[in-house]
């Protein structure tokens, strides 16, 4: 007996989760644009950064008495660079590139193994410009690349392949940042883009499926700042992240992502001799549309981050550790299921003025 459109349409599920692209665990990656208006500081500088970290999450349902796991292995690289013109003019450019390797299990027989290792390059080129009255604007182009990847799901019963094929995006932003003395703030809009990628899924019993998702980057304002008190340089950031009406729906036409914020707060402070120590902490809320897209992407998630650097905030080398914790819950008619995040990583990087 065959069960091709049953069957198939039933693994196609993992589909959607596989619309979000490859990155660090949320709140991981700080590098916005922002941080990066914050760092110009109208001279030319070369950064960059690399992350290996770990994520280990389960899914527990009761009923029924079910446990399945979501690991994964998570690396971060970022090189950008500054380039000062002359008083008026700067170019900035960042190329970042994530790769998450994952696989998801059941705990109990029959268990059903998904596999799948999905990189993205996601490169930016922002203008600067200094008005007569000192303030500095920014507009640029932000590139959401992810590579061609395939989805393997295995179990005692079945077992199908997804191949999803690349996509790119493009999002544009502005934003301008206030330089005076002991502070500097500022703010950003990036302009969300959405598209569409083809994938093609066969299954052991010989059934195939073609179709489409969306891909998408979100539309996000943010407002940052840096100044200094008690000793200390603060820096934070609030983001507010338009993703209602983007990105890949149900089969009811339903959105499964929805608005969320980002917060970001840290202070670095000078131990002398040319060594520092920067404590920061982020999170994020939950950005699902509807409890039955509950995942790793969308639940709420915070972290810490501790940096002892080498140097100062102009030239730095530093070392780290940075910890997420993420929890949730989500209560259907036929399903209560709790979601449980943890997640390390080691981080290493430079800012160098040239």
């Amino acid at each position: 007996m065959r069960r091709s459109v049953p069957y198939i349409l039933e693994l196609a599920l993992a589909a959607f989760a596989a619309a979000t692209p490859a990155r660090a665990f949320p709140t991981e990656d700080d590098q916005s644009a922002g941080t990066m208006a914050i760092n110009f500081r109208r001279q030319a500088n070369v950064w960059s950064r690399v992350d290996l970290g770990v994520v280990d999450a389960a899914v527990k349902s009761s009923p029924p008495d079910a446990t399945k796991f979501d690991r994964r292995l998570e690396s971060l690289a970022i090189l950008g660079a500054d380039a000062a013109f002359d008083k008026r003019f700067g170019l900035r450019l960042n190329l970042k590139a994530e790769t998450s390797k994952r696989k998801e299990a059941e705990q109990e027989t029959p268990r059903a193994i998904v596999e799948k290792t999905v990189t993205t390059f996601s490169p930016s080129v922002d203008g600067t410009f200094v008005t007569d009255k000192g303030l500095e604007l920014f507009a640029g182009v932000q590139m959401q690349m992810t590579r061609p990847y395939t989805e393997t799901v295995a179990s005692t019963a079945a077992s199908s392949q997804t191949h999803f094929d690349k996509s790119q995006l493009a999002a544009r932003r502005v934003g301008v940042v206030r330089r005076s003395g002991p502070w500097t703030g500022g703010f950003y809009y990036t302009l969300g883009a959405d598209g569409k990628r083809g994938y093609q899924q066969t299954g052991s019993d010989g059934s195939e499926l073609r179709g489409t998702e969306k891909v998408f980057i979100p539309s996000r304002v943010g407002v940052f700042g840096q100044f200094g008190a008690l000793g200390s340089i603060w820096d934070m950031e609030l983001d507010f992240v338009q993703a209602r009406g983007l990105g890949p729906q149900d089969t009811q036409g339903n959105t499964i992502y929805t608005d969320f914020f980002e917060a970001r707060a840290g202070a670095y402070r000078d131990l002398g001799g040319g060594f520092g120590l920067k404590l920061s902490g982020a999170y994020k809320t939950l950005s699902y549309a509807s409890n039955a897209f509950v995942s790793l992407e969308t639940m709420p998630v915070g972290s810490l981050k501790a940096l002892f650097v080498l140097g100062g905030l102009d030239a730095q080398t530093f070392v780290g550790i940075i910890g997420a914790y993420g929890k949730d819950g989500q209560s259907l008619p036929e399903l209560n299921a709790a979601y449980k995040l943890t997640a390390f990583s080691g981080t290493a990087g430079f800012l160098f003025p040239l």
